[in-house]
């Protein structure tokens, strides 16, 4: 039997709200871009700096996972034609998706490790120095 704490529900809520809000950010952002005239490959990677900024901003893989998969749909959904239907004229476009999410998930992953190391390292910095000073005393 899984126990959620409040501090730990809050947590999740938390970076549950981050990861919808940056990739709302990055629709909107990739909205802008297609009006204006940029491609398709301009928003891939608009969505690729969203789920890396989503994996720096909150703790696990499961986040930057989520917002690969969601932004593959996002993206499919609101900025290719057809808009607003999961259908593509393009026939090349399920490639383009799965590259995009590859990469993004990756970024991601890599990014949590990254993160996870650091940690590790600083924790390793404060035990060496602890020992340092027992042995002074």
């Amino acid at each position: 039997m899984v126990i959620i704490t409040e501090k730990t529900l809050k947590k999740l809520v938390k970076e549950f709200l981050i990861t919808i809000g940056l990739l709302s950010i990055a629709t909107v952002i990739g909205m802008l871009l297609i009006y204006i005239g940029f491609t398709e490959s301009n928003v891939t990677m608009v969505y690729l700096l969203c789920v890396l900024l989503i994996s720096i901003f909150t703790n696990g893989y499961i986040w930057s996972v989520a917002g690969s998969l969601v932004s593959v749909v996002l993206m499919n959904f609101f900025l290719t034609e057809p808009r607003f239907t999961l259908h593509t004229y393009d026939t090349g476009y399920p490639l383009t998706c799965v590259i995009m999410l590859a990469a993004s998930m990756l970024t991601g992953t890599l990014a949590s490790k990254l993160k996870k190391h650091v940690r590790m390292s600083e924790q390793a910095a404060y035990r060496e120095k602890t020992l340092q000073l027992r042995l002074i005393f």
